[in-house]
């Protein structure tokens, strides 16, 4: 709930002392707006919004405040909003603590000098007077202005991997391979001897020229080691949605920049594949006459590799995750939309469907895989077969066509899921 109170207008002459309180909630709105994780230090480029939230109590009043106000600076001054509920500061005080104490607050940054700025928290009390709670500090940097030249200076900028991020939080199984649903989350850090700290922010371009820019606030402990400094906050996370680099593999260079958006050092690359979002298996598709292409391998307990070929039964354990990786392709040889898998017990009118990461590019195939005609048509996924009964499953390779139009089969040979703990047989073809 808020409240719509008419206090009294703010003066910092009216301040008549401190009261409990914390800011503990600071964020910019595009942290917000995407899946970064909220900073130790909050970093936002100049014209982000701030999202603030926190709370503040007179000390011995069973009232809220009747106002609160978020000042930058000593400059700049925001009423917020009160009245929400903050039930875990009443419990951590005292029985006789207000409840609705919480207030929140945007607060623009158009006008403030990259750098450091200091937002300070006051309070209105019911004897007229205002009190002033805990603030917090926060930096304020330009985003990278690719008109500007760049500028010579020694900068370790490490790009350490592009993961999948799934917008429900998991995360895919192969680096580097992101459905177009999905983030790609670019991970690394930079660091500036010359200044003996992070860079203001880094800076993602695509390939197309798209730019992506982020902050180095990430703790990152082997960082700090390597460079035997004592800020680890040098690390950075990007969020870029898949669907606006579009599918197919695109090249990534990352920059570091200062504080007034002017590139510094060299660049560093990184490589990321875009594939379709993997969806529901269409009910109107028609199955096509050619049976689908395909192979593919199950990794057993030991990390031994165990090819999964039509006529050949592989025994696997109920209570173990079976890795599968594989390719498929049309019967005439065309890449896929999206491949499944299928388990269907004899007898079963309808099979189990697993979806799989797919249709994307594998530099060098497994050892004992053959190569497939045409890349593009790897998929992989770890299947759990702990809520399957024990018996024998034919398992298939279901191949969508780009259209979703038509379908393919391919058969996979069959899985003989035994019972838990029965591993003697896990892996062995019959």
């Amino acid at each position: 709930m808020t409240r719509d109170d008419s206090p009294t207008p703010f003066s910092s002459d009216a301040v008549a002392g401190s009261i409990p309180g914390a800011i503990d909630f600071l964020r910019s709105a595009a942290e917000i707006a995407t899946l970064s994780p909220s900073a130790n230090f909050p970093r936002c480029a100049v014209g982000t919004r701030l999202a603030v939230g926190g709370w503040a109590v007179e000390r011995d009043a069973t009232d809220p405040p009747a106002a609160v106000r978020i000042v930058v600076d000593d400059d700049f001054v925001y009423e917020a909003q009160i009245g929400f509920g903050r039930y875990d500061v009443r419990a951590a005080l005292t029985e006789t603590t207000p409840e609705h104490i919480g207030f929140r607050c945007e607060v623009p940054t158009e006008g403030l000098a990259p750098g450091l700025h200091l937002l300070h928290v006051y309070a209105l009390g019911h004897d007229g007077a205002w009190y002033e709670a805990p603030g917090r500090t926060f930096s304020v940097h330009r985003a990278m202005r690719p008109e500007f030249s760049i500028r010579p200076e020694t900068v370790q900028l490490v790009v350490d991997l592009v993961r999948d991020t799934d917008p429900r939080g998991e995360r895919g199984p192969v680096r580097g391979i992101v459905p177009t649903d999905h983030y790609a989350t670019v991970i690394g850090w930079a660091f500036r001897p010359a200044g003996g700290r992070a860079p203001a922010g880094v800076c993602v371009v695509d390939d197309a020229g798209g730019r992506w820019n982020g902050t180095c606030d990430v703790v990152r402990e082997d960082a700090r080691a390597a460079l035997g400094v004592t800020d680890p906050r040098v690390g950075f996370e990007i969020d870029i949605p898949a669907a606006s680099l579009g599918r197919g593999r695109h090249t990534l260079t990352v920059w570091a920049y200062d504080g007034g958006g002017q590139r510094i050092g060299r660049p560093s690359e990184t490589k990321v594949e875009v594939v379709a979002e993997v969806g529901a298996f269409p009910g109107y598709a028609r199955e096509l006459a050619e049976p689908a292409l395909c192979a593919a391998q199950m990794t057993g307990p030991k990390g031994e590799q165990h090819p999964l070929r039509a006529g050949d039964i592989v025994r696997i354990s109920s209570d173990r995750v079976v890795p599968i990786e594989g390719w498929a392709l049309l019967g005439d040889g065309s890449a896929p939309r999206q491949v499944i898998l299928e388990l269907r017990a004899p007898g079963s009118a309808l099979p189990i469907r697993y979806y799989p990461l797919s249709g994307y590019h594998r530099g060098v195939p497994p050892k004992r895989l053959p190569a497939p005609p045409r890349d593009g048509a790897w998929f992989t996924y770890a299947l759990d077969p702990s809520n399957l009964e024990p018996r024998d499953y034919a398992l298939e390779a279901v191949v969508l066509s780009e259209d979703d139009y038509g379908y393919a089969r391919g058969g996979l040979g069959t899985l003989r899921v035994v019972a838990d703990g029965d591993a003697s047989g896990t892996g062995r073809r019959t």
